[in-house]
């Protein structure tokens, strides 16, 4: 092993794992003056942001050499570290938006009073000629994330953790407060990373067992139990677990360091913790916070399935003119179901009441005409409400219905200590609308309840056959089994025309049959085959390396055709670049593969995105003006509305700056926009999102946040687009997603698409996922034939 220190003369390539490819110029005595090129990985790159700002550093490289036949000599490094002292690198490489001032401030103050300053009275910087209050909270913002990042990094590698700088970038914005020292807090309690998205608590255990955590500590099996209910609840939706399947999860998590003898007493007494946990007779467990939620929402059908507002009520005489005169308005005859629907409404007058319907069968229609029920004979028009889980489906209902319509969340209005509108401050509206009711997850529609007021009617609207939500809970289809909640499903199809199939080929699917012509020309539908020739004979003969090779090439030709018949499509509707993006939506299973996710958004942002007014790389990845993408988690961020954005940038501020005078709002998991602008000297960009209220806003992201809290949104995976739809979505069918594919997902996935959905890949993928049925029962209380109520 040697030791060398050179000079970065370029990144030739990095990812977000930190592993680059670099050509640098020796500086030691060994190395001096010989260009070379240096692979490894570099955690310190999560601390820049941007690649190319460690062109011109120093940086100590560890490893040996190595001759490479295709490039000769090369030296391999096992880890990389970058020189970093000196505040100047931390003004230039750390702080967005500081420019020359950074000369200036070493120069002034010299090092060590510098670093005093900002640790203790950095208000003493506003004397300085271009430091405002603002830049200074952005100095003193990116002087703790610099300390604690490189805190963080010590931490880890002080106990033999490798670490990437995209996971020490995530540690440090979950935890990221000034006052605390995030090193000091993992030490005490290192299972707290298993709050962090995408982190397992294999992840958090290995640092705790390496720092010497009892294995049979109560402290640890309380995590891991936490860490399994909650996994199981995002996962799989179950709100709760036998205790011996959850016994069975949580010891299989820590198998390799367990003695069962050991853990179970302790397992047994941590879940007696009557606070956290609730436990019955037949041995269920949960979160005593989900048992709490589902008793109440019960609770709250049934308080009003036993009351009726007679205000809300006509006689069954003015019901049905009511109902004639709207089937005039609308030049369509109502079905059975749909004027039982409107006729129960408007004679029961229910304070809550259930519409149910399948793709095709006119909920939104009916949705409009119980809307204009309440408008005409029971509130004003503006006591009326709809609203959405994300903001294309609300976006949708207002322009149905003509009522104003909002996100769930801007509905109750997030702030910092949580949603404005609750029990203690409920919703102004006498009529609420709920659209899009099946993917809502307990936590979401728990909250939406309770901010209901008491005099008001309540009308969830949803299709049951669509995935469930992601997350805990299966609230809208455990309401429908209950006898006691008032509801109407629809079952009828109105099929628009001839060559229209796309919503008879959906209900077929939903019934878990394979449409006889699904590789018929039509509008609104196609199914593109594309097979390995003599699949099941080539099987036979090969072995699996050569089968693996097979695959791969395979779709790979898929990949491509897949590309060819959107860009077929475009043309042929005459679509517009931006149009091409925001219209066209490719959804998949799955993330991994050459057909998921992952790998599909890059090859669609190439395609989709050719030529871009502004991009730049981040950490190894590419981010340009137009991209389509989507925001992963719920987080509060720095927020514009569109016109004040267009004043700034008019007025020549950059975006940094446009930030500083932001106000923060909350950005929801699901959101899909538009990268509108990028400013890669300070390190922001600007993303434009539609909301369903007709207001458009900005959102202001460092480069921090791309591929953490913020990602390319060409290709999701079919429970990402839930509640929203596109003009045309694109579908790949491979036997490998056999693990992915039954008949909701393909219901849902096809249903995505409102003028075509084109589906492309093996037939026998298609008929499979079309037939199958299986689906696992989510097991939650609300499910139960019978539940005590809270």
């Amino acid at each position: 092993m040697l030791t060398a220190k050179a000079r970065i003369d370029s990144v030739v390539y990095s990812n977000e794992s930190g592993f680059c490819i670099l050509k640098v110029t020796g500086q030691d005595r060994i190395t001096q003056d010989i260009s070379f090129v240096a692979k490894g990985v570099c955690p310190d790159f999560g601390i820049l942001g941007s690649p190319k700002k460690a062109v011109g550093l120093g940086c100590v490289l560890t490893g040996a050499w190595k001759n490479v036949p295709k490039y000769g000599k090369q030296f391999e490094a096992d880890r990389i570290v970058l020189e970093q002292t000196g505040l100047k690198f931390f003004f230039e490489n750390v702080v967005q938006g500081i420019g020359k001032l950074a000369q200036v401030l070493v120069e002034q103050f010299g090092e060590e009073k510098l670093i005093e300053i900002l640790d203790n009275a950095p208000e003493e910087l506003l004397n300085i000629k271009g430091i405002k209050t603002k830049r200074l909270e952005r100095i003193v913002k990116s002087w703790q994330k610099y300390r604690q990042l490189k805190n963080i990094g010590v931490f880890f590698a002080s106990h033999g953790v490798e670490s990437t700088p995209g996971f020490l970038m995530r540690v440090f914005n979950h935890f990221n407060d000034p006052d605390t020292d995030i090193p000091a807090l993992l030490t005490k309690n290192p299972y707290r990373l298993t709050e962090m998205r995408r982190v397992g608590f294999k992840t958090a255990d290995k640092i705790a067992l390496k720092i010497g955590f009892d294995p049979y500590s109560p402290f640890r099996i309380k995590a891991l139990v936490d860490y399994v209910l909650l996994e199981q609840a995002s996962d799989a939706g179950h709100t709760y677990l036998f205790e011996k399947n959850l016994e069975q999860i949580a010891s299989e998590e820590v198998s390799e360091t367990l003695d069962l003898d050991k853990f179970r007493p302790v397992f047994e007494e941590v879940v007696k913790d009557q606070q956290s946990y609730y436990g019955d007779n037949d041995g269920r467990i949960a979160l005593s916070g989900y048992r709490f939620q589902e008793d109440w929402i019960e609770s709250f059908f049934k308080d009003r399935s036993e009351r009726k507002n007679s205000r809300f009520a006509l006689s069954p005489e003015e019901a049905l003119t009511f109902i004639r005169k709207k089937e005039q308005q609308t030049t369509i005859t109502f079905s059975p179901e749909q004027r039982e629907a409107v006729f129960r409404v408007a004679t029961e007058g229910p304070a809550a009441f259930i519409l149910c319907g399948y793709a095709g069968t006119g909920k939104s229609t009916i949705s409009k005409v119980l809307c204009d029920f309440y408008a005409e004979f029971c509130v004003e028009p503006q006591e009326i409400v709809t609203c959405a889980f994300t903001g294309m489906a609300s976006k949708r209902i207002r322009e149905v219905t003509g009522y104003t319509s909002n996100t769930i969340h801007s509905l109750l209005g997030w702030s910092k200590t949580g949603f404005k509108h609750n029990a203690h401050h409920p919703l102004p509206h006498r009529v609420i609308l709920i659209d899009e009711c099946s993917m809502i997850n307990l936590g979401l529609i728990y909250c939406l309840l309770r901010a209901v007021r008491e005099d008001a009617a309540v009308i969830l609207v949803g299709d049951d056959a669509q995935l469930p939500p992601i997350g805990e809970g299966n609230v809208f289809a455990d309401l429908l089994s209950k006898q006691f909640v008032p509801k109407v499903k629809l079952t009828r199809i109105y099929r628009q025309s001839e060559d229209s199939v796309l919503v008879v080929f959906a209900n077929e699917i939903r019934e878990g049959r394979l449409p006889a012509e699904f590789e018929g020309t039509y509008r609104d539908f196609a199914f593109i085959p594309m097979d390995i020739p003599n699949y099941w004979a080539v099987k036979k003969s090969s072995t699996e390396q050569e089968m693996k090779t097979i695959r791969e090439n395979f779709h790979q030709n898929l990949q491509d055709r897949l590309l060819g018949e959107i860009g077929s499509l475009s043309d042929q509707n005459n679509l517009a670049p931006v149009e091409r993006i925001w219209k066209i939506q490719v959804i998949t299973p799955m993330k991994n593969t050459l057909l998921g996710t992952n790998i599909l958004n890059l090859k669609l942002q190439a395609f989709l995105n050719p030529h871009p007014k502004e991009q730049t790389d981040i950490r190894g990845f590419t981010l340009k003006t137009q991209d389509k993408v989507i925001h992963l988690v719920n987080q509060d961020m720095f927020t514009v509305s569109y016109e004040d954005f267009r004043t700034g940038v008019v007025q020549g501020r950059s975006l940094a700056e446009i930030a500083e005078s932001a106000g923060k709002s909350r950005i929801y998991n699901g959101n899909i926009g538009i990268v509108w602008t990028i400013d890669a000297t300070d390190g922001f960009f600007a993303v434009l999102y539609p909301d369903g209220s007709g207001a458009n806003r900005f959102v202001i992201y460092s480069f921090d946040d791309y591929k953490n809290i913020v990602d390319l949104g060409y290709a999701l995976t079919i429970h990402k687009v839930q509640g929203n739809q596109f003009d045309y979505v694109f579908i790949p069918m491979i036997n490998s997603f056999y693990i992915m594919l039954n008949s909701k997902l393909v219901y849902t996935a096809i249903t995505r698409g409102k003028k075509k959905a084109v589906l492309i890949g093996q037939p026998y993928a298609f008929r499979k996922s079309c037939e199958s049925l299986d689906e696992i029962r989510r097991q939650t209380f609300l499910g139960l034939a019978t539940s005590s109520t809270a």
